[in-house]
């Protein structure tokens, strides 16, 4: 389940106030950076974890699997959110963002249209720069593994209107590495109706405190692609 409180502690990481670059990212970044990272460790470098109040974190680890390297949340029971702060955002523009992923496992009981199940094997998320002093949680876009929803569910949060869901593919059709492609930018002016803020940070989450069901999820690389494709 998402929860607007959740997000508060990375408010640090995403504060209107703090100093950060205005030049936007250039060309191919893997915000992943797995052949930098050593196996075995928690978390791709500059990433950090969030926890969940009240929640045990998945458990969290980088695999080589024959020169194959990638990101692993595992859990049951659990939540928590894993996040990387852009050190320098991205602007809006002409860009999207690709990634890899893998559920081997089904996660039972998932569907993103109630509140008593609205968990997911993985999330990625986009959080974007807050335009206002009064905003306590920055819009966010969720984009998520589900299970029994229409293609192409999306909705607003059960937790906060700054919140949103929208599902890219089923755990039945992600057993294989899947790749995806977003655009955060068209899809923030088509939820929201304005004009898009920089995006300040993005991540990973895992969630199954809901269900209370067994998750596992990989990802090998996660990528903004600034180019003229997918252009809103």
């Amino acid at each position: 389940m998402l929860n607007a409180s959740a997000l508060r502690p990375i408010m640090g990481l995403v504060c209107l106030l703090c100093p950060l670059p205005a030049s936007a990212q250039r060309g191919d970044v893997d915000m992943l950076n797995l052949s930098a990272t050593t196996v075995g460790t928690n978390v791709p470098p500059g990433w950090a974890m969030r926890a969940v109040r009240g929640q045990q974190a998945p458990r969290a680890t980088i695999i080589d699997s024959a020169g194959d390297k990638f990101f692993r949340l595992e859990g049951q029971a659990r939540a928590a959110w894993f996040v990387h702060e852009l050190p320098t955002p991205i602007m809006p523009g002409l860009g999207h963002f690709t990634w890899s992923w893998r559920t081997p496992t089904l996660t039972p009981g998932v569907d993103l249209r109630s509140a008593k199940s609205d968990d997911a094997a993985a999330r990625v998320f986009i959080i974007f720069k807050r335009t206002g002093l009064m905003d306590r949680t920055p819009r966010t876009l969720f984009y998520s593994i589900g299970s029994v929803e229409p293609a192409g569910y999306s909705r607003a949060s059960f937790q906060s209107p700054n919140f949103h869901v929208i599902r890219v593919g089923a755990m039945s059709d992600a057993r294989q590495w899947t790749d995806v492609m977003v655009n955060p930018f068209a899809d923030y002016r088509r939820i929201w109706g304005s004009a898009p803020p920089d995006i300040v940070a993005v991540g990973v989450m895992q969630d199954t405190d809901q269900t209370r069901s067994a998750a596992l999820a990989d990802m090998r690389h996660f990528t903004w692609r600034q180019s003229n494709a997918f252009n809103p």
